[in-house]
């Protein structure tokens, strides 16, 4: 762990022979202060078991902070942004409070991992732009375009939580136009290694594979944004000849259809679109997000395929409102994330409800379909400076169709969460 610490400490030591303006090194510490309004998320287990075997608790981002009443750091958020020339600057994000052990490739060794961001910017014009590094790819608005000292809520919305906020290493250009007093808009493209769904990309990649991205971002004046985005690509499995096809329950499973699963390779999908006002007194928001589940929930490189169908699609809709006055914001955000829209699975039977083999009832609800609706209070320290300092106050209303008590314990799915937020900034 000291290893990683020293060389970023040596990095920055190293940048002190640029002129002073040009470094900047600023922070965010985020804490949470979570109780549980009921039993029920001290019973659920954060996975259960449909027909065949297939876990569906992965589904749910339901973290460990709200499995237990008690204080937790949520981030410890570093950031050093440098400018080298005019042209050349670069980004440097780290979290020691949050790092992981990462695997570089099937059977590699490990490691502890810090760093969240690292970015190479180069801007021949002020109208283009060239991105290189460790970064999370263009697609939903509030995971790649609000920092996470910027947010309203306790976190980002179901869809960004599990669909936008992960990185990935590539490149992206973009290029500006319009008026942005006016109406403007700029153009982004990328390319990226795809292995976002497995190690977050913050390793490097397993096969010749790359995903594709593009995202519209467009203004009207100062109060409105709006734009699409798009984000394709297959497995990061590595394919030599022998990669493991896992079965589907209620499927076939012969040669025919695993053949089909290998030629699908796990096809993985976003398309979204957003919408934002913004003014010194109102925040209203809206996005939509659909696309195939594909390698987010695989079924190459494991023995059991962890979704229910080969093509099975995700739709995610958030809306949200904010009203401010000084230090003081009223929040409210209406959430909704569907894993299976379309009801796609395999077999004569409900595998959310039923036992695909005897048709008996799971008695349970395992169905992917959840919502959430929080309401909240913000008192900010300093009203000009939103992300200096807050103090945050959610109610989070869960559907109660996720997860199920532990063997032996008795319960209703689901749970309410009262959550404090205190953060500071620099």
């Amino acid at each position: 762990m000291r290893k990683p610490l020293l060389s970023l400490a040596a990095l920055a030591i190293a940048g002190s022979a640029l002129p002073a303006q040009d470094i900047k090194v600023t922070a965010c510490l985020n804490l949470y202060m979570t109780q549980m309004l009921d039993n029920n998320l001290r019973l659920n287990t954060p996975s259960g078991t449909l027909a065949g075997g297939t876990g569906s608790g992965s589904y749910y981002p339901l973290r460990g902070d709200f499995r237990e009443n008690g204080l937790s750091v949520r981030r410890a958020e570093i950031y050093l942004n440098g400018k080298i020339t005019d042209e050349v600057s670069f980004n440097l994000m780290f979290d020691p409070n949050t790092a992981t052990s990462t695997t570089a490739a099937p059977g590699a060794t490990s490691f502890p991992n810090l760093v969240f961001d690292a970015i190479l910017f180069w801007r021949p014009s002020p109208k283009l732009e060239v991105k290189l590094g460790q970064f999370k790819p263009p697609t939903s608005f509030e995971a790649t375009l609000v920092g996470s000292p910027s947010l309203y809520f306790y976190d980002r919305s179901m869809m960004n939580r599990q669909i936008g906020d992960r990185r990935d290493r590539g490149f992206t250009a973009s290029y500006t136009f319009g008026n942005p007093k006016e109406l403007g808009a700029k153009a982004v493209v990328g390319f990226f290694n795809g292995s976002a769904d497995r190690d977050f990309g913050r390793a490097n990649d397993a096969n010749a594979q790359k995903d594709f991205a593009f995202r519209l971002e467009m203004n009207y004046g100062a109060d409105h944004k709006f734009g699409f985005y798009s984000k394709q690509g297959v497995t990061d499995q590595a394919d030599k000849g022998g990669l493991t096809i896992g079965t589907f329950a209620g499927a076939t499973n012969d040669a025919a259809f695993k053949q089909g699963v290998l030629d699908n390779k796990d096809k993985t999908s976003a398309q979204g679109f957003y919408y934002v006002y913004e003014t010194s007194k109102l925040h209203a928001s809206a996005e939509v997000m659909t696309g195939l589940l594909g390698r987010r929930w695989g079924s190459l490189g494991v023995a059991t395929a962890v979704r229910q169908h080969l093509d099975q699609k995700f739709l995610g809709y958030t809306l949200t409102g904010v009203y401010k006055m000084g230090r003081h914001q009223f929040t409210g955000r209406y959430d909704f994330m569907n894993y299976n829209q379309g009801d796609k699975w395999y077999g004569a039977y409900n595998p959310y409800t039923q036992n695909t083999s005897t048709g008996a009832s799971l008695n349970a609800d395992y169905t992917p379909k959840y919502t959430e609706v929080v309401v909240g209070y913000n008192f900010l320290l300093n009203p000009g400076k939103y992300s200096q300092g807050q103090v945050k106050l959610n109610y989070v209303h869960r559907s109660g169709n996720f997860l199920l008590p532990h063997a032996g314990q008795t319960g209703e799915q689901g749970g309410d969460t009262l959550v404090a937020v205190f953060q500071i900034g620099f």
